[in-house]
């Protein structure tokens, strides 16, 4: 059968922090999220776009006709917009080209 093991207590925290050492040394550092995009930060809705650009929908509607703005259709219904490309049409704005 098994047999009885006595320690003490400071033996104990030893053997665990050797443990907890020894398991971290397995598992990979997780990779900082500041370093990557996030997916839910990279594309917003129409109706989010038209408020970060400060615009109602037919506005950003026109945009996307004009080809000033290129949309990325999720679905023939779901319409999203990369953050990357409403801040570019707004610099630009800001410079006076568009």
């Amino acid at each position: 059968m098994g047999q009885l093991v006595v320690m003490t207590r400071a033996d104990l925290d030893s053997l665990l922090q050797d443990a907890i050492a020894a398991s971290r040394s397995l598992v990979p550092e997780p990779v900082k999220e500041e370093g990557l995009p996030s997916m839910a930060d990279e594309y917003v809705t129409r109706q989010q776009a038209a408020k970060i650009l400060h615009l109602d929908v037919s506005s950003l509607w026109r945009l996307e006709k004009s080809g000033r703005l290129v949309p990325c259709r999720a679905s023939d219904r779901r319409v999203l917009y990369r953050k990357a490309d409403l801040e570019a049409y707004l610099n630009s704005k800001k410079g006076g080209v568009a």
